[in-house]
């Protein structure tokens, strides 16, 4: 498969962000193009709320949480598409961090391109700014994923999974050899 350009520029992500958001009073809001990975940590610690807008597609099923989580640790109000490794967040928040469906569906969206929920949920921040309700929030998820993706604090059920795996491929490369002299 070869990678075409894109020669309509109502197909780039900047159009269409752009375009999903148009009805936002442009003093509320400012967007940035796309930026290289290694420029996104300095990004991140210049914004209050971060966007991991992505459309529903086989590629971006298999993306990662990491995005949001680096948003977090930075202090930003993350406002993400609840698919792919973002669902995986949201359960991750459920199930580990202390954090209701309420609190999740703050920041998560489940439609990729209903620009109403996007807006009502940055309208809902922007309009908290430097409250002690956004400060307590960001706060939460700055801590939780601090903890919770600190490997330190991971490494000892890692290395127990790990070793989980070693010993069933050995035991099955050990019943797989005893078939062959059998």
């Amino acid at each position: 498969v070869k990678e075409a350009p894109i020669t309509n520029p109502k197909d780039t992500y900047e159009y269409r962000i752009s375009d999903l958001f148009k009805d936002f009073s442009k003093d509320r809001i400012k967007f940035y193009r796309a930026l290289p990975h290694e420029e996104f940590a300095w990004f991140s610690s210049l914004t209050d709320i971060m966007f991991a807008l992505v459309e529903h597609n086989t590629f971006n099923a298999a993306k990662s949480e990491i995005k949001v989580v680096e948003g977090c640790r930075y202090g930003n109000i993350p406002i993400y598409s609840d698919f792919g490794g973002y669902s995986d967040f949201n359960h991750i928040l459920k199930t580990e961090g202390k954090f209701t469906s309420e609190e999740i569906a703050l920041i998560s969206c489940r439609t990729e391109c209903d620009s109403n929920e996007w807006v009502e949920k940055i309208s809902y921040w922007i309009d908290r700014m430097n409250s002690e309700e956004y400060l307590l929030f960001v706060n939460k998820l700055r801590d939780f994923v601090s903890d919770y993706y600190e490997i330190d604090n991971r490494i000892h059920e890692r290395v127990s999974k790990y070793k989980g795996l070693i010993e069933s491929q050995m035991e099955s490369e050990h019943v797989r050899i005893a078939k062959m002299h059998a």
